[in-house]
């Protein structure tokens, strides 16, 4: 059936909410659960560009009109949110519009443009248009003036790798209404520094240096870390630092089972020293002093690594979790009985193997494939399968380990052919939540 028409007004720079309940011809909800909607407004019925676009992308389903590159006040404009709810509020059949006041400030900027809301089914990709019309914008701006904290450009260092002593600011331009307020921090080798809390800074040390810059009003905030290089001591040494986060080469390994502190690369002036230091059940590990270690006892493991040099030190302990023992192999076998998810299905719809939990050590892999009259279905192995086809139709599931494997084979019964033809008719009813009245 053709689209239901209906006109929406709405008040640019607010938030727009409208819902409609969507019933077949025997005025019963329709189940939207596998189906995604989108909604496209356009300056005309028959134009190329959109100028704002809804998805089932919830939240970040609302687009503003950056996505046609038709308007040059919208591109930068961050932070869209709203879009379309399918089934909202958990009601069968009810869907939610929703048109953000960023989208409506900069996409209605002219006081008529024109909208289709359409429907896909996921199970056969088939798309309806249920309803269309014109949009109505209102020539009054509402709030338009707020707008969140940002910056005009990203923040830049007045200088990079300058000597101990030198003062440093942080370069930025702030953008927001109202007007926000900026507060900063700044880290060095790895450590926030105490009491300092203003634009500037003036290094006392040799290192890495970081300033970080935070910009926030009522609308919102916004945040950039600043990067100034190394800084030098006035003889050109400087305290070593790592040039990357030590980490674990595994975590929860069993005994017997070697480890390493990975990413230990440093540098430093003079050329840093590195030692190491291994910590199990809180106790430190006399004698070993190496990169790598092999636990033979059980309990938390972790490890140390420290380098130094002249000017300093630093040092990161990494976590290797927790260190068991191995249990005994054993053949893996099914948790509950694995069964069909619908016996009988219409063809083009999906089913699928329930309770295929599984037990066994290794744990085991699980593999699918399906049978339909009497013949394995090339290329189906996976737990959900599409049946294109009438007849007969089964599913095996099957856990593997190198200690055994065990299948069951699941019975789906027969499937049956849907309608050859035929139209699903629509009928609307609408619910305007949103203001004004239309």
């Amino acid at each position: 059936m053709p689209a239901a028409q209906y006109d929406l007004n709405v008040d640019r720079g607010s938030t727009f909410k409208v819902t409609l309940d969507l019933e077949d011809t025997a005025n019963d909800p329709v189940d939207l659960t596998n189906y995604t909607a989108e909604m496209q407004v356009r300056r005309s019925i028959n134009d190329d560009k959109m100028v704002c676009r809804l998805t089932t992308a919830w939240p970040q389903g609302c687009f503003g009109p950056s996505i046609a590159g038709e308007f040059e006040k919208g591109n930068g404009v961050t932070g869209y949110t709203g879009g379309i709810v399918l089934n909202y509020q958990g009601v069968t059949g009810k869907i939610l519009i929703q048109i953000d006041s960023k989208s409506s400030y900069w996409s209605f900027e002219k006081p008529r443009s024109f909208y289709d809301l359409r429907l896909t089914n996921n199970a056969d990709n088939s798309v309806t248009s249920i309803i269309k019309g014109e949009i109505r914008s209102s020539a009054t701006l509402i709030d338009t003036e707020r707008s969140p904290s940002s910056f005009a450009e990203s923040p830049t260092p007045s200088a990079t790798g300058t000597t101990a002593g030198i003062p440093v600011s942080i370069n930025a331009s702030v953008i927001g209404f109202p007007t926000p307020v900026s507060t900063y921090y700044w880290i060095q080798n790895s450590y926030v520094i105490s009491g300092a809390t203003g634009s500037s800074y003036t290094p006392t040390a040799s290192g890495p240096l970081l300033g970080h810059i935070t910009v926030t009003n009522n609308e919102g905030f916004s945040g950039a870390t600043v990067d100034f290089g190394t800084i030098v001591a006035v003889d050109g040494e400087f305290a070593p630092f790592f040039t990357g986060t030590p980490s674990a080469s595994s975590t929860d390994v069993f005994t017997g089972t070697q480890v390493t502190i990975d990413n230990v690369g440093a540098t430093g002036s003079p050329e840093p020293s590195t030692s190491y230091q291994w910590t199990q059940n809180s106790s430190v590990i006399i004698g070993e002093t190496s990169q790598s270690y092999t636990p033979s006892a059980t309990g938390p493991l972790s490890g140390n690594v420290t380098i130094s040099n002249s000017q300093g030190s630093t040092g990161v302990t990494v976590d290797f979790g927790t260190v068991s023992v191995e249990p005994a192999a054993f053949a893996p076998s099914f948790t509950g009985t694995p069964s069909a998810s619908v016996v009988g299905q219409t063809a083009g719809f999906a089913v699928s193997i329930q309770n295929v939990g599984a037990t066994g050590y290794p744990p085991p892999s699980t593999t699918y494939y399906w049978t339909q009259n009497g013949s394995v279905i090339g290329g189906a192995s996976s737990q959900t399968y599409y049946p294109s086809n009438t007849g007969p139709l089964s599913g095996n599931v099957t856990v593997t380990n190198p200690s055994g494997s065990t299948g069951v084979t699941v019975d789906f019964g027969t499937i049956v052919a849907g309608p050859s033809s035929g139209t699903v008719s629509m009928t609307y009813s609408l619910t305007h939540i949103g203001y004004p009245e239309p």
